[in-house]
């Protein structure tokens, strides 16, 4: 299940890239009505990249993956926000993500230091 999860994640980091690909112009994508700003498709790279470091780190680093899961889905769901007609559908991961991440945090941090 962790490498299911894992490989999810990944792909949508990959999706990521679509949003950068278009503002860079290095793809033509149709599908993607909202042409990006140069500065949004930096954020689409990191988001992406961001969510690729939560794929890699989650079955490789279960300790401390949620700090970089954390960030990922952040990142992830601002930019679908900046671009919510053509990524709306990016919550759901995200969504899944954030879940995940919190109880990760739950369940590595110890109860005595949320006092």
């Amino acid at each position: 299940m962790r490498w299911a999860f894992a490989a999810l994640l990944g792909l949508h980091g990959l999706v990521h890239f679509l949003g950068a690909a278009k503002a860079f112009e290095w793809a033509d994508l149709p599908q993607l009505t909202l042409p990006p700003s140069r500065l949004a498709g930096v954020a689409w790279l990191t988001a992406g990249l961001l969510v690729l470091g939560a794929a890699l780190t989650f079955p490789w680093w279960p300790r401390w993956w949620w700090v970089v899961g954390g960030a990922a889905a952040v990142v992830s769901q601002w930019m679908v926000l900046s671009s919510w007609s053509d990524a709306r559908f990016g919550t759901i991961p995200n969504v899944l993500l954030l879940v995940l991440v919190v109880y990760a945090f739950a369940a590595t941090t110890p109860a005595s230091s949320w006092n």
